[in-house]
């Protein structure tokens, strides 16, 4: 069963990317249009006005992290989750659609909250990454650089970055301080499906086609293990919180 769920998938991203050249087209003449209007907005900025465009994240832009060659210290097992020292009030059962943010070209794939602040990123067949605010919706910046569908998208605990898997094969490590993209792991051998982080952000999971997953050192920029075992693709992956 799982082994035709999984040629169906297979069979779905040929026939996106069979639609993803038919719609090169349509892409230039957003592009252009986008470009038009980024022209008018800084001509509006020049007279007084408030403009605000989208941003545009590309991996042309390269950021220097801080790196360290010392191997990250596992953390204790014990710890105390925050979030049970904390009350919630419980929500209503009713729920009702509040907002549809629409620019993705294709499907979407993923979606990570902000911890620290009212954003959501949002992941595509694509190849984009996109970053919406909450809840008006408006489009605050748009990821361009992978090679293939963006199948998953997290961002840091500290929410000042944001891992991306994609059907290139790799994993891509954003910087919104410096606008560009940071770091790339390209050890997987085949498409990347999801990435995670560990509560502490020195960690981040990934989940590939290639039956494998990998811990990256967030620190020292490596593959500290390789997980094997699974003898198909690996779809998901998840932290166990505070452990």
């Amino acid at each position: 069963m799982y082994s035709n769920k999984f040629d169906t998938a297979l069979k779905e991203k040929m026939l996106m990317r069979l639609e993803k050249d038919r719609l090169n087209a349509k892409v230039e003449s957003l592009e252009s249009s986008l470009s038009q209007m980024n022209e008018e907005q800084s001509i509006g900025m020049e007279d007084g006005s408030q403009a605000s465009p989208a941003k545009s994240m590309r991996p042309k832009d390269k950021a220097i992290l801080k790196m360290t060659n010392e191997p990250t210290p596992i953390p204790q097992k014990e710890r105390t989750n925050p979030c049970l020292l904390e009350e919630y009030e419980a929500t209503g059962s009713h729920l009702s659609n509040q907002k549809t943010f629409k620019g993705h070209l294709m499907g979407v794939t993923s979606l990570s909250y902000n911890p620290k602040k009212d954003i959501v990123a949002t992941a595509s067949d694509d190849t984009t990454w996109k970053l919406w605010s909450v809840p008006n919706g408006d489009l605050i910046m748009s990821g361009e650089g992978h090679l293939d569908w963006v199948g998953g998208v997290e961002f840091h605990p500290k929410g000042n970055l944001l891992a991306s898997a994609s059907g290139d094969g790799t994993v891509k490590i954003w910087d919104f301080v410096n606008a560009c993209c940071a770091q790339t792991f390209s050890e997987h051998g085949q498409p990347v499906w999801k990435v995670a982080y560990h509560d502490t952000g020195d960690f981040l999971l990934s989940c590939s086609m290639d039956h494998t997953i990998k811990l990256w050192d967030m620190n020292c920029k490596k593959s500290r293990f390789t997980f094997r075992g699974h003898v198909d693709s690996v779809n998901s992956i998840q932290f166990m919180p505070y452990t």
